[in-house]
């Protein structure tokens, strides 16, 4: 008996030995794994060189190598543990797996096989849509979700993808498809929003479906379903309730959890929206650049400045440290900065009033390299941003203008707009220059295109506040008479612009019919039916009412009129001054309006 006893205690000794062995070796294994270096590079993005650590990784990477595009292995991966088989181990399982039906898996296998090879031909994509048709009711949610990748990286806009975006986000899904899957609906945004679905139920769908399972998503799955909902065409209320909820989600992770791609999509994301949970939003980007600064690469900088500067004067919005950080980065960077990054960069520098020396001194360097690949409109960017700055005196500046004469026949009316805006305010002046700029605006006019009411009235008060001598009487003529057609659609201050301008400036000082035509029809309508405008705004209108020698006096007395009564405490004596003038010649009659004038103007000097 003592001896047996002996025996087991000596057994349970060695059991529990080895229990205690197993368990450090365990331990040591998951010690080794997460010193290992090729676990941080797992956390990179994917496409670096992929080097399994177990056996189970090994071979998991073999059955996706050459098989599965290399954006799609999660995916892929995701996919397999949702199988139908997933977890049936026994004899019969595997008996019953022999007789299953397999041709969804096979679907996808030779759609994600022709994106590998790069097999993009509609005789091979044509009949994966059918198939695809044929086997909706069938296929699992993941499986849709990676065709729908397939068609994405393919560029196929099959009538399929939306039934099966449909399929995935139904609400009366039943077996296979009930499973969820994080990727396919992250899949199904990114398709319907890159093939441009206009379909109300499906966008709906997806916001539902986004909305109610958004926890199970990833941080990076967040921010690009965000991506997408916040460009569909849905109604913008349903919209802004799916961001705002999206936003509630990613406040409550660790800011560690998103990577470049992830705070450029939030970015482009909640500006373009607008809404209330864009300021939680951005306070995760401010947190988070900090964080990833030294990770982003020159494109999502310069996305991230894209983001930040749409907020305006980036000292009001809190953003200083924000563009500083952002702009000390992409001074850091190794390699040579790409020209439309440099012509985006310094414009939103310009758009946020910030003055960032050190880049601007690397633009300045860079700009004899990317000059010759910008295109137009990256140009006058670039002009517009230098003379906003205050840097209308920079040397650099010369080979803008320079190259803005070499590509002049390339403008379009929005870059041409804005690059006579900022020759205006500059202190540049060649005749060569100003000729191309007049020819190229007398080529876009005779060629029928109609600019926007913006660029008309921009360009308009350009020419007039600036040398521009050459400007023909016939170009005058067309400008004055495409303002009266867009005069209505124009904002308040660019209404005032233009009637300043278009008074004042015509060649030779002569007033003929077009602008008395201009005044007393278009101009005349909208100013009788405009509410109360500001001070500087109504001088200048009332200015060019009077210059024009326009027979709508009393159209304009009820303007000042209304203005009176509701700014009287803002108007300065100058102001007073030229609105007394303006009506004089006039040769308005208005008792009432006249003596207030003096009043006022009498008592603004006794004060002062």
């Amino acid at each position: 008996l003592v001896c047996g006893h002996h025996a087991r205690m000596r057994a349970k000794v060695f059991q529990g030995g080895a229990c205690v062995v197993v368990r450090r070796f365990r331990s040591r294994v998951r010690e080794r794994i997460a010193g290992d270096f090729r676990t941080e590079m797992t956390r990179q993005d994917f496409g670096r060189l992929h080097q399994p650590r177990t056996r189970t990784e090994l071979r998991e990477h073999q059955a996706i190598l050459d098989q599965v595009p290399f954006d799609m292995a999660d995916a892929a991966l995701e996919w397999r543990s949702l199988s139908r088989t997933s977890g049936r181990q026994s004899g019969m399982h595997r008996i019953l797996d022999q007789f299953k039906d397999t041709r969804g898996q096979d679907l996808v296998g030779l759609a994600m096989r022709a994106c590998v090879e790069g097999l993009y031909e509609d005789s091979i994509w044509d009949p994966i849509a059918s198939t695809a048709r044929d086997l909706l009711e069938d296929l699992e949610m993941a499986e849709i979700g990676l065709l729908l990748r397939c068609f994405i990286k393919a560029g196929k806009h099959h009538s399929v993808v939306e039934e099966l975006v449909s399929r995935a986000v139904s609400a009366r899904k039943r077996g296979a498809t009930a499973r969820f899957s994080p990727h396919a609906l992250v899949a199904c945004a990114w398709a319907a929003d890159r093939f441009e679905v206009q379909s109300d139920a499906i966008w709906a769908g997806i916001m539902r479906v986004v909305s109610r399972k958004g926890g199970s998503l990833s941080s990076t799955q967040l921010c690009r379903a965000a991506h997408h909902v916040a460009r569909s065409p849905a109604h913008r209320q349903a919209v802004a309730s799916t961001l705002g909820g999206l936003a509630g989600v990613l406040a409550e992770r660790p800011i560690e959890q998103l990577d470049g791609p992830s705070l450029l999509f939030l970015s482009q994301a909640y500006t373009d929206t607008r809404q209330a949970s864009t300021a939680t939003v951005f306070s995760i980007l401010v947190k988070a650049v900090d964080v990833f600064a030294l990770h982003l690469s020159t494109d999502q900088l310069v996305g991230l400045l894209v983001g930040f500067a749409r907020f305006g004067d980036a000292r009001a919005a809190g953003h200083l440290t924000v563009f500083a950080t952002l702009a000390d980065q992409l001074c850091r960077q190794q390699e040579p900065i790409p020209a439309a990054a440099v012509a985006a960069a310094i414009h939103c520098l310009a758009r946020g009033n910030v003055l960032h020396e050190r880049f601007v001194g690397v633009a300045r360097e860079a700009l004899p390299r990317v000059l010759p690949e910008l295109e137009s409109r990256q140009v006058s960017l670039i002009a517009h941003a230098y003379v906003r700055l205050g840097l209308a005196e920079d040397p650099a500046l010369v080979l803008v203008w320079n190259r803005a004469r070499q590509v002049m026949g390339e403008y379009e009316w929005p870059a041409l707009a804005a690059l006579v805006q900022a020759y205006t305010k500059s202190a540049f002046s060649d005749t060569g220059f100003s000729c191309a700029a007049v020819q190229r605006l007398t080529q876009l006019l005779d060629s029928g295109q109609v600019p926007s009411p913006a660029n008309t009235a921009c360009l308009v008060y350009a020419l007039g506040r600036s040398q521009f001598g050459q400007v023909p009487h016939r170009v005058w003529g067309d400008l004055i008479a495409l303002c009266g057609k867009q005069v209505a659609a124009m904002q308040t201050t660019e209404f005032a612009n233009v009637c300043a301008v278009v008074g004042d400036v015509y060649p030779m000082g002569q007033v003929d019919a077009t602008v008395r035509e201009f005044f007393d029809g278009p101009a005349a309508r909208v100013l009788q039916g405009s509410g109360p405008l500001k001070p500087v705004d109504l001088v200048k209108i009332v200015t060019g009412f009077a210059t024009a020698r326009s027979d709508q006096g009393h159209i304009v007395v009820a303007a000042v009129r209304k203005t009176l009564l509701a700014h009287m405490a803002l108007m300065s004596p100058l102001l007073v001054s030229k609105i007394a003038s303006g009506l004089h010649r006039l040769k308005v009659a208005d008792a009432d309006v006249l003596s207030t004038l003096d009043q006022l103007r009498t008592s603004r000097r006794s004060k002062q």
